[in-house]
Protein backbone atom coordinates (compact mmCIF):
# COMPACT_ATOMS: atom_id res chain seq x y z
CA UNK A 1 0.00 0.00 0.00
CA UNK A 2 1.61 3.45 -0.98
CA UNK A 3 1.72 6.03 1.36
CA UNK A 4 -0.97 8.22 -0.46
CA UNK A 5 -3.73 5.74 -0.16
CA UNK A 6 -2.54 4.70 3.51
CA UNK A 7 -3.28 8.19 4.05
CA UNK A 8 -6.77 8.62 2.90
CA UNK A 9 -7.48 5.44 4.68
CA UNK A 10 -7.27 6.96 7.84
CA UNK A 11 -8.47 10.24 7.16
CA UNK A 12 -11.80 11.53 9.14
CA UNK A 13 -12.84 13.45 5.82
CA UNK A 14 -13.76 10.76 2.95
CA UNK A 15 -14.60 13.68 0.58
CA UNK A 16 -11.03 13.02 -1.40
CA UNK A 17 -11.76 9.48 -1.49
CA UNK A 18 -12.61 8.27 -5.26
CA UNK A 19 -15.28 5.99 -5.38
CA UNK A 20 -12.56 3.32 -5.75
CA UNK A 21 -11.16 4.19 -2.32
CA UNK A 22 -14.80 4.20 -1.18
CA UNK A 23 -15.66 0.82 -2.34
CA UNK A 24 -12.22 -0.96 -1.62
CA UNK A 25 -12.51 0.13 2.16
CA UNK A 26 -16.45 -1.34 2.29
CA UNK A 27 -14.91 -4.79 1.24
CA UNK A 28 -12.00 -4.53 3.46
CA UNK A 29 -14.36 -4.09 6.08
CA UNK A 30 -16.86 -6.77 5.32
CA UNK A 31 -13.84 -8.93 5.08
CA UNK A 32 -12.65 -7.71 8.69
CA UNK A 33 -16.36 -8.04 10.48
CA UNK A 34 -15.98 -3.90 10.84
CA UNK A 35 -19.38 -2.79 12.07
CA UNK A 36 -22.28 -3.06 9.90
CA UNK A 37 -20.11 -4.07 7.39
CA UNK A 38 -19.87 -7.78 8.48
CA UNK A 39 -19.52 -11.14 7.07
CA UNK A 40 -23.25 -12.14 7.73
CA UNK A 41 -24.25 -8.92 5.58
CA UNK A 42 -27.34 -9.99 3.79
CA UNK A 43 -28.46 -6.75 2.06
CA UNK A 44 -26.31 -3.88 0.72
CA UNK A 45 -27.31 -0.72 -1.55
CA UNK A 46 -25.05 1.78 -3.04
CA UNK A 47 -25.86 5.22 -4.37
CA UNK A 48 -23.73 7.18 -6.99
CA UNK A 49 -23.88 10.43 -7.65
CA UNK A 50 -22.69 12.17 -10.39
CA UNK A 51 -22.69 16.51 -10.71
CA UNK A 52 -20.83 16.90 -13.75
CA UNK A 53 -24.41 17.95 -15.73
CA UNK A 54 -26.77 20.41 -14.72
CA UNK A 55 -28.72 18.11 -12.29
CA UNK A 56 -27.59 15.31 -10.66
CA UNK A 57 -27.83 11.75 -12.00
CA UNK A 58 -28.07 9.37 -9.62
CA UNK A 59 -27.58 5.50 -10.07
CA UNK A 60 -27.82 2.42 -7.36
CA UNK A 61 -26.93 -0.89 -7.11
CA UNK A 62 -28.77 -2.88 -4.33
CA UNK A 63 -28.00 -6.57 -2.98
CA UNK A 64 -30.82 -8.75 -1.21
CA UNK A 65 -33.45 -5.71 -0.64
CA UNK A 66 -37.03 -4.82 -1.92
CA UNK A 67 -37.12 -1.03 -2.87
CA UNK A 68 -38.74 -0.50 0.02
CA UNK A 69 -35.77 -1.08 1.97
CA UNK A 70 -33.78 0.93 -0.23
CA UNK A 71 -35.97 3.75 0.51
CA UNK A 72 -36.24 3.11 4.47
CA UNK A 73 -32.45 2.87 4.34
CA UNK A 74 -32.07 6.13 2.79
CA UNK A 75 -34.56 7.51 4.91
CA UNK A 76 -32.74 6.41 8.34
CA UNK A 77 -29.03 7.85 6.58
CA UNK A 78 -30.52 10.68 6.02
CA UNK A 79 -31.54 11.21 9.81
CA UNK A 80 -27.94 9.82 10.94
CA UNK A 81 -26.61 12.60 8.34
CA UNK A 82 -27.83 14.98 9.65
CA UNK A 83 -27.27 14.17 13.28
CA UNK A 84 -23.32 14.05 12.42
CA UNK A 85 -23.95 17.16 11.01
CA UNK A 86 -25.18 18.66 14.27
CA UNK A 87 -28.86 19.44 12.80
Amino acid sequence: MSKIVDLVSHSENARHWSPEDALTDALRCIKENDGAFNKDLKKVLIIAIDDNMDDYNIGFIQAGMKMSECLAACNIAQAKFRKYMGY
